[in-house]
């Protein structure tokens, strides 16, 4: 029976939904300010650049190992959902963006399922 490891979290982030989503989604400027750079090696965008349909490769350094990535974006639910698959693994990590009662926040859900 094969393993699945899975690792949840969440913030609420101090900014609208709208926002958020503009930073998460944006894959070209955004998305490789957040990443560290010791970890993710050579990030490219391949394709689009900007939440659904958006492809991008990295080499992922953790734990002694060094393993490729080459991950398609979906947007399920438009502006509330981004989903990232890679490619070449059972890889999927999930963004899920609720705006609080308030409207100036946003609860953050990150899910990434192995």
């Amino acid at each position: 029976m094969a393993r699945q490891i899975e690792v949840n979290l969440g913030r609420t982030i101090p900014a609208t939904s709208d926002r958020v989503h503009a930073l998460v989604a944006d894959y070209v400027d955004e998305r490789p300010r957040i990443l560290p750079p010791a970890n993710y090696l050579d990030y490219k965008v391949l394709q689009g650049g900007r939440g659904a349909g958006t492809l991008f490769s990295y080499r992922l350094k953790a734990a002694g190992r060094e393993r490729p990535y080459e991950v398609e974006v979906t947007e399920p639910t438009p502006g509330a959902t981004l989903v990232e698959r890679d490619r070449n693994s059972s890889l999927v990590t999930n963004w899920t963006l609720t705006p609080a009662s308030d409207g100036a926040s946003t609860e953050v859900r990150l899910s990434t399922s192995w």
